[in-house]
């Protein structure tokens, strides 16, 4: 018996490193793109939500926005606190989405970490959010010659390092900072959605215009040929923001004194009010009601609106 004991102990140490052998998971498949093939195949208006990271030096941060029936908004900032406007660019943002459809793999890089490629971390990671699936696409340096940067997904299943080139490039280099993700145009209307205008500097109005046709017209419909109304509210709908107050507590939309007020009206009654106080600042702070809650900082140009010899 005994020596059956002995005879049976190496084969099953065998058969036990044999299930071993059996059990050892499978090394991860990698995702090949050689030239030609598709980055990312979805369709943009299907997107829900977007993250966006950038690694650079003196601009590291990341954000999560998501798309709403009117728009894409910020729901996560670069320091996680609460923005005082949370509207994004959705003209850029739809548009960079877009630029991925054609971004398109030039060929595999040569082997080599992550790191060797600008991809650990990455420069920029883009995470699109869809019904049914995610997708993350991180770029990395600039190959030498200008040609293509270097990207990866992450997967699963992971892909190769590859090269790749296309519009999506140069849009991505257009983000130098998080601002540029924000909702730049101080309005949220545009010129056409415009029915009439009321201008006052103070308590005093000194224009009130309402659409006649093709034309302008005041209160009694009699024609306005000077000032240009159509190119004060061109102007008006088309203001930038220079400066997105958002670290300034005690800044608040009741603090802007509105030295210059303008109320623009749809076809439908709806208003938005702007307000801009020109005095205690170097430059003009405004608010608008349909940003309530905010105070941005505008640039000086947008005081002549109310100069109507000018």
């Amino acid at each position: 018996m005994r020596n059956r004991e002995i005879l049976l102990a190496p084969l099953a140490l065998t058969w036990v490193l044999g299930l071993g052998a059996c059990t050892k998971p499978p090394a991860e498949e990698t995702l090949s793109l050689p030239a030609g093939s598709p980055v990312a195949i979805f369709d943009p208006n299907q997107i829900t939500e977007l993250g966006f990271s950038k690694n650079a030096e003196g601009d590291a941060w990341s954000a999560r926005l998501a798309r709403t029936p009117q728009g894409w908004v910020i729901s996560s900032s670069p320091n996680g606190k609460p923005l005082p406007d949370r509207l994004a660019d959705s003209v850029f943002l739809d548009h960079l989405s877009s630029t991925f459809r054609s971004f398109q793999s030039q060929g595999e890089a040569p082997h080599g970490p992550l790191a060797n490629f600008g991809l650990d971390p990455a420069r920029f990671v883009l995470q699109w959010k869809l019904p049914d699936r995610a997708i993350e696409v991180r770029i990395g340096d600039e190959l030498k010659d200008g040609a293509g940067v270097y990207a990866f997904l992450p997967g699963p299943p992971p892909s190769a390092v590859f090269v790749a080139n296309g519009a999506a490039v140069q849009m991505l280099e257009l983000v130098t900072s998080f601002d540029v993700l924000r909702k730049r145009a101080l309005l949220t209307w545009t010129s056409d959605d415009v029915d009439s205008i009321q201008l006052s500097r103070g308590n005093h109005e000194i224009l009130f215009a309402q659409r006649e046709g093709n034309a302008w017209g005041d209160r009694k419909d009699k024609k306005i040929s000077k000032p240009d109304v159509a190119a004060i509210v061109d102007g008006l709908t088309h203001l930038r923001i220079k400066k997105f107050i958002d670290d300034l507590p005690e800044v608040t939309e009741h603090s802007v004194q509105p030295e210059l007020r303008a109320i623009l009206r749809n076809i439908h009654g709806e208003a938005q009010e702007l307000r801009i106080q020109v005095t205690g600042s170097d430059f003009p702070h405004a608010s608008v009601s349909s940003r309530s809650g905010a105070v941005f900082e505008v640039f000086r140009e947008a005081i002549g609106f109310w100069r109507l010899d000018h």
